[in-house]
């Protein structure tokens, strides 16, 4: 087989989903969440979208899953599962308690 490279840079990227033509990345060195729109090819920098909400939470996220609205994302250091709207960007905690372990 041959690999394609599909976006440079990640750091630590711990899990991966798919919706709408995109694939998202959690970064969890980088405490970020990258989306890398598959139609355009390799990547440019117009192509590849961090969302900025999660550089500044430092939730450090370690999976996620995607539908063509939302984006679940689970993180490790607040303990808590996420839902971010990918129209606004808005985001709202679906399970546990953000830096409460076993909640």
């Amino acid at each position: 087989g041959r690999a394609t490279l599909i976006c440079s840079g990640l750091r630590s990227p711990q899990g991966l989903a798919y919706a709408d033509e995109k694939l998202y990345i959690c970064e969890a060195a980088g405490s970020c969440v990258t989306a890398v729109n598959l139609t355009k090819g390799i990547p440019t920098v117009r192509s590849v979208q961090t969302f900025k909400a999660w550089e500044e939470s430092r939730s450090l996220p370690s999976a996620c899953f995607a539908t063509p609205s939302s984006l679940f994302v689970a993180s490790a250091a607040k303990h808590a599962v996420f839902q971010m709207d990918l129209r606004s960007e808005d985001i709202v905690v679906v399970a546990g308690t953000p830096g409460i372990a076993g909640n």
